[in-house]
């Protein structure tokens, strides 16, 4: 059995690693955390319930301003910065691209929306009923304002929960996670259907046969962290539908006006965008932060698929006796968050032995539980989400037909006992041939 466990606040084995500043660059090393790619639970936007937007300032720009060409665009676009707070962590930033259609579009979806949900608020109405008739010159000449309007809009209580608000803003669940102040580059795309498992057989033998079945292009909401792209079904949700990882042979390439091709040691991941300014956004980042990880690895000494990390702690364990004696004190001491990866979990496992299995079947046992008696991994989560901590399990979902490690199983007896302990399971293999 193998398991990867991340404890927070200040316990011995946590992961430190630096990154560098400016929301822009591809920081200088990642952790993969389930922040990077999600768990099952669904929220109304709550990582960033308590962000404010302290500031959005706005310029009328060129396109190829933006991606530094001489030709290819010669269109005008409005390029606002955003810059807010959430606790403790430093300023967000980020920027995002709106056309002079498109702005006046936004203006009309809000009131349309507000309208829809019979919300009266006449401040928002007025406003973007007033943007909505505005002439490009009349939309110059008022930049600052309409950014006092979103401003304005996003921090009242009734914007902050309206849906193409959240989304022309390029705001999710998963935005604010970071205590970096590094907000991801994210935003809609049309991502094609891929196939997976034996089907991706059909890629090798039978290409006509595979692109008939899954030439499908579904809505996805995408994020952009350092090294992965990971994507989900809509930007309310923190359940994370897959991730794709950058490695050493990754390649981006231009199919058409709006398509985007991204291969990688395993997969091609192709997404279609609205705009071709929007595709053009998107591979500029991307390749942004695939040069940094190449030239990571020209220097990597150990040849690796992927960069060196930096800073992190690792403690060596000859046999399971330390190990799960360390893990039982680790476990008891945190505060916070704990991040469990594991391919096959038993929930009764002991940590600390020997121990009488019948004592289990007491039907007090549960009420006498403490951190001074308690041995089973079980009995620990139980605990700790019970004071408040945040447990988030990534389990692997196997093949009933080849391996009877039953996560399932798993999944419903941890998930049972109390609501902060959070599973997924991966990958889903339900959509495969198999």
């Amino acid at each position: 059995m193998k398991e990867t466990f991340t404890i927070k606040e200040g316990t011995e084995g946590t992961i430190d690693i630096k990154s560098s500043k400016g929301s822009n660059e591809p920081r200088k090393s990642s952790q993969f955390t389930f922040e990077n790619t999600a768990f099952e639970t669904k929220t109304n936007l709550n990582p960033q319930k308590d962000f404010l937007i302290t500031s959005i300032t706005a310029e009328k720009t060129r396109i190829n301003r933006i991606f530094q060409k001489i030709k290819d665009y010669d269109d005008d676009i409005y390029a606002f910065e955003i810059t807010g707070k959430m606790g403790n962590s430093p300023d967000f930033t980020w920027s995002i691209y709106k056309t002079y259609k498109e702005l006046k579009e936004l203006f009309d979806q809000i009131k349309k929306e507000l309208s829809k949900k019979n919300i009266e608020d006449e401040y928002i109405r007025k406003h973007c009923k007033m943007v909505k008739h505005y002439s490009e010159k009349e939309m110059d000449s008022n930049l600052t304002n309409i950014c006092k309007y979103l401003t304005n809009f996003y921090n009242n209580e009734t914007g902050r929960n309206l849906e193409i608000l959240n989304e022309a803003l390029k705001i999710s669940a998963s935005s604010f996670t970071s205590n970096d102040g590094i907000k991801p580059l994210e935003g809609y795309a049309l991502k094609k259907a891929e196939p997976r498992h034996m089907r991706a057989v059909l890629r090798y033998i039978v290409y006509p046969v595979e692109y008939l079945l899954f030439k499908d292009f579904n809505k996805r909401w995408l994020i952009l962290k350092d090294d992965m792209i990971s994507y989900l079904n809509s930007p309310t949700t923190v359940t994370g539908k897959n991730v794709y990882w950058f490695d050493e042979d990754m390649e981006v390439s231009i199919k058409d006006s709006k398509l985007l091709e991204i291969k990688n040691l395993s997969r091609i991941l192709t997404l279609k965008f609205e705009t071709t300014f929007e595709r053009d956004l998107w591979k500029s980042e991307i390749d942004k932060r695939v040069k940094y990880i190449k030239d990571g690895l020209a220097n990597n000494k150990y040849h690796s698929f992927t960069s060196q990390k930096t800073n992190c702690s690792a403690k060596w364990f000859v046999d399971g006796e330390n190990y799960f004696s360390y893990l039982l004190n680790q476990l008891k001491g945190a505060k916070e968050t704990v991040y469990v990866t594991d391919w096959f979990m038993s929930p009764e496992l002991a940590l600390k032995r020997p121990i009488n299995y019948y004592d289990f079947l007491d039907e007090n046992y549960k009420n006498n539980l403490n951190f001074n008696n308690v041995s089973r991994l079980m009995d620990i989560f139980y605990l700790l989400a019970k004071r408040g901590v945040k447990i988030y399990i990534l389990l692997y979902c196997e093949v009933s037909l080849a391996l009877a490690i039953n996560s399932s199983y798993t999944k419903n007896t941890l998930k049972s006992l109390h609501p902060n302990i959070l599973i997924t399971r991966h990958p889903k293999n339900d959509t495969t041939l198999l």
